[in-house]
């Protein structure tokens, strides 16, 4: 038996007799070569003992350099004094220093920091202390204009920045799109490009949407990827796959094999599970010593508390929405009682009960602008987020003339007219917000109350918003309130969500709300 290396693949020669050692570490089968091989360096170590002194040697500085990328993963300060080129009137936090070093060091990275550290001004902190000169942001389309603007503002180069949409594609050295036309333009974009930043990229967790299709075809050709995302990612390590597949194709042995060891894998009647998790200490370990940076915003930003409280409307007019929804919620359990026991999350519940909690936010409206109301005589600023348009829309009339929205109908020019408004104008004091379209990339720190009119069933959706208050420039406590009516669903998705989100702290993980936990 003996390991060898031929360019960068690893070949492992062996009998017959002896192939379990070759496909236990990892190793795969080439029946035209008739070969076991591998391009993991991680499988190779593995059979370390039948390579070799200099190729030994060649993997164990592998593996000392893996110990110091994991080290490096987490680190808060730079271990040696380096400079960092950036504009003259501004500066980088120590802890920037240190993302902008990590991907300057790294082929491709996974930046995976938390909301409101500032990613963005650390990828542009990559490109001003790098030679690119052509370089690819892709993101959502609610962040298109704050990067043009983030870019303007910290770039040191003079690069000219073009913002593609479905009507205007423009070249340029810089140029940004969103992932929801990227297909659109896949012919044009198809070329040698030096830097692709992928931004939210949890996004492109599905690898059979056009999407990823379309990334993926134009990102054979990039010298240099980085992903970026605030979202915890080991929830569900399958959903990972699409970004290791293009950051580190080989750091697992194949697709098949990072399945079965990290997604707790289950041959069920229909066939295989692998939305489970297993080996997450050592799944983390290979990220964070190849490809992943994270820290915890705690370790990154002096932050004061952020504190949250479920705060129960009362009043006799909402007695008739709690015996309405009562009886609502009696049908849909006898109607789905069978259900239940089969599935997590049936989707016909799942409809009906969105049905009755939309009825119940519109009802609740006058009490949560009344608690508003409140709030705002202590003359501090309040963020008022919501689900529906109705529910959005009702509350912004209530605070017509000293108050702002953002919601996913409006252009992406009057989103940022919103937020400029709602941060600068002292005459503005509130600001209604879409759970969805408002709880990424923006900041809404001249608040320190944020109100949740309505929640969502995935608590990291939650905490995104939250967020936008919590983060640099945050410098009195936020205090977080989820207004709900006794005795509701909401009441209980309230709850549920605040266990919820202190496990994510704990772990990182994102998790999601099974129904069995509100009914």
């Amino acid at each position: 038996m003996r390991l060898v290396k031929l360019d960068d693949i690893f070949i492992f020669q062996c009998t017959y007799y002896e192939k379990d050692i070759a496909k236990g570490a990892g190793f795969l089968w080439n029946p035209d070569s008739k070969r076991w091989y591998t391009k993991s360096v991680d499988s190779a170590i593995k059979l370390s003992d039948y390579a070799s002194d200099e190729l030994r040697e060649e993997m164990e500085a592998i593996q000392d350099e893996r110990i110091k990328t994991y080290n490096q993963s987490s680190a808060i300060t730079l271990q040696e004094n380096k400079s960092f080129v950036c504009p003259p009137d501004l500066s980088y936090f120590e802890f920037q220093k240190t993302a902008i070093d990590f991907m300057i060091k790294r082929p491709n990275v996974l930046l995976s920091e938390p909301t409101g550290i500032g990613k963005t001004i650390e990828i542009i902190g990559l490109i001003n202390n790098s030679s690119f000169k052509k370089i690819l942001v892709v993101c959502p389309n609610s962040l298109k204009l704050n990067w043009k603007r983030e870019l303007k503002k910290w770039l040191v180069n003079n690069y000219s920045i073009s913002v593609i949409s479905s009507t205007c594609f423009e070249e340029a050295d810089i140029m940004i799109i969103n992932y929801e036309i990227l297909y659109k333009y896949v012919n044009e974009l198809t070329k040698e490009w030096d830097l692709l930043v992928c931004d939210e990229s949890h996004k492109l967790k599905n690898g059979n949407t056009r999407t990823y299709k379309s990334l993926k075809s134009l990102a054979k050709k990039t010298k240099k990827k980085v992903f970026a995302t605030g979202t915890p990612v080991l929830n569900k390590p399958a959903e990972l796959w699409t970004s290791i597949e293009q950051l580190d194709r080989y750091l697992f042995p194949s697709k098949w094999s990072f399945l079965q060891t990290y997604c707790d894998a289950k041959q069920t009647y229909w066939g295989w599970d692998f939305s489970g998790a297993s080996n997450l200490e050592e799944l983390q370990y290979k990220l964070r010593s190849s490809i992943m940076m994270r820290r915890e915003k705690h370790q990154l930003l002096d932050l004061p508390p952020k504190i949250v409280q479920i705060v129960n409307l009362i009043g006799d007019d909402l007695e008739d929405i709690v015996e309405q929804e009562k009886m609502e919620l009696e049908k849909i359990k006898q109607k789905y009682e069978d259900s239940l026991e089969k599935m997590s999350v049936p989707f016909l519940l799942f409809e009906s009960l969105a049905k009755i909690r939309h009825k119940t936010a519109l009802a609740k409206v006058p009490k949560v602008a009344e608690f508003v109301e409140d709030l705002l005589e202590s003359d501090e600023k309040v963020v008022i987020f919501a689900h529906h348009k109705d529910v959005i829309d009702s509350l912004y009339g209530y605070f017509m003339g000293k108050s702002v929205k953002l919601d996913g109908d409006m252009s992406l020019e009057n989103r940022q007219n919103s937020i400029d408004e709602f941060q600068n104008n002292d005459k503005i004091k509130v600001f209604v917000g879409s759970i969805l379209a408002s709880g990424l990339g923006i900041t809404l720190t001249a608040a320190s109350k944020v109100v949740f009119a309505e929640l969502d069933w995935v608590p990291a959706n939650i905490t995104q918003c939250e967020d936008r208050s919590y983060r640099i420039g945050t410098k009195d406590k936020v205090n977080i309130y989820h207004l709900v009516i006794d005795n509701t669903v909401d009441v209980k998705l309230a709850e549920t969500i605040i266990r919820k989100q202190k496990m994510v702290d704990k772990v990182l993980e994102k998790s999601y709300i099974d129904l069995k936990d509100i009914l």
